[in-house]
């Protein structure tokens, strides 16, 4: 069957390629397109030890212990700002000390004044 309302297609009209081909192709585009590798460098400074500041001293240890205590001391005082104050810190607060029973009891509670507050208003318009 032929092609009724337009030309004939020139697609697939070349022999195409094989897959040896394709694959002396792409060997030769990665041989072209790879970079050298750097050359080897000796450091400018000998490695840094870890969790020291790359001296020979003694006193890393307790330098490491000092800064472990600031950093528990800092980790306190933001835990202890955090709990700051204001409303929502006081409701946070309560429902702590309640627990999630209390919480719950409250939340529904909350939602049946709610009803009751509609059902009130549905029956004055509805009379």
């Amino acid at each position: 069957m032929g092609n009724l309302c337009g030309k004939e297609s020139k697609n697939f009209t070349d022999g195409g390629q094989t897959i040896r081909q394709a694959d002396e192709r792409a060997r030769a585009r990665a041989a072209h397109t790879t970079a050298p590798a750097p050359a080897n460098r000796a450091p400018a400074r000998p490695p840094q030890k870890l969790g020291g500041n790359g001296g020979d001293s003694g006193g890393d240890a307790v330098d490491a212990r000092t800064a472990a205590e600031a950093r528990a001391a800092a980790a306190e005082a933001r835990a202890n700002k955090a709990q700051g104050s204001g409303k929502l810190a006081d409701q946070l607060a309560q429902q702590k000390k309640g627990g999630m029973n209390a919480a719950l009891r409250q939340a529904a509670d909350e939602n049946r004044r709610a009803r009751e507050v509609d059902q009130t208003s549905e029956a004055r318009t509805w009379n």
